[in-house]
């Protein structure tokens, strides 16, 4: 594929996930490489970060997914009993697991931001400019009420 939409679905994700290994067919020049390391690690990964391999997975090289969630500290993102987990913007740089850094689970995957992060506020918060919004956000409760964002598949080893 070359573009996933995730509006709004990334929320409910579950934590444990059951893998069907035989539908994981990979056919690509690295896929012995890729495909014996996504067996060892992503059966073990939380339901977050198996959704991301799976995306990265069938995503075409250069591929990107847009994602679009409630605002992890608004009632957006606390009122559906079905969410399964709260996302802020700084729940990104775990996509990104950039090496040597906090956020490096040393995961099957690498995704790169595209762009800025979007959000939308609530209504009385329209037209603030994006820090103090941003700001006002990591302080308060209902400030934004969702957030979207979007990554390009990476290739997994550098060449």
């Amino acid at each position: 594929f070359a573009y996933i939409h995730a509006s709004h679905l990334i929320e409910h994700i579950p934590h444990e996930l059951r893998l069907d290994h035989q539908l994981l067919q990979i056919s690509s020049p690295d896929a012995p490489t890729y495909r014996a390391r996504y067996d060892r690690v992503a059966a073990c990964l939380d339901g977050f970060f198996a959704f991301f391999a799976e995306c990265w997975r069938v995503l075409q090289p250069g591929g990107t997914i847009w994602c679009n969630v409630p605002y992890g500290l608004s009632w957006a993102a606390l009122r559906d009993p079905t969410h399964t987990r709260l996302i802020v913007p700084d729940t990104i740089a775990y996509l990104i697991n950039a090496a040597g850094t906090t956020f490096d689970y040393q995961l099957p995957f690498r995704f790169s931001l595209i762009g800025e992060i979007g959000f939308i506020p609530y209504p009385e918060y329209n037209g603030m400019p994006v820090e103090e919004l941003v700001e006002r956000a990591n302080h308060f409760f209902n400030i934004i009420y969702s957030f979207s964002w979007t990554l390009r598949k990476e290739p997994l080893y550098d060449t």
